[in-house]
């Protein structure tokens, strides 16, 4: 997702967790880890269509997901986006 307000307009972000529902739990593994995440609003967010499979299963799993693992996988994402584009 990308989020469309605020001083972080612009940044892509991994959903970690549904707080309510106007309310998600971002991250994107620099400055925004999973220690620390950021609530967002979903009127603020740009929501893409796009799921990026490792990463869900991994958290369906319960499996330990590292900064690392979420930086890595927005990067995947973006060059990809490039591509189509």
């Amino acid at each position: 997702m990308t989020s469309t307000a605020g001083r972080d307009k612009g940044n892509h972000y991994v959903v970690l967790e549904v707080v309510d529902e106007k309310t998600i739990s971002v991250v994107d593994g620099e400055r925004r880890t999973l220690s620390k995440p950021k609530r967002k609003n979903l009127r603020h967010v740009w929501v893409h269509d796009v799921v990026e499979s490792t990463l869900a299963e991994a958290f369906e799993r319960g499996a330990k997901v590292s900064d690392e693992d979420i930086r890595k996988a927005l990067a995947a994402l973006a060059k990809e986006q490039e591509e189509v584009c």
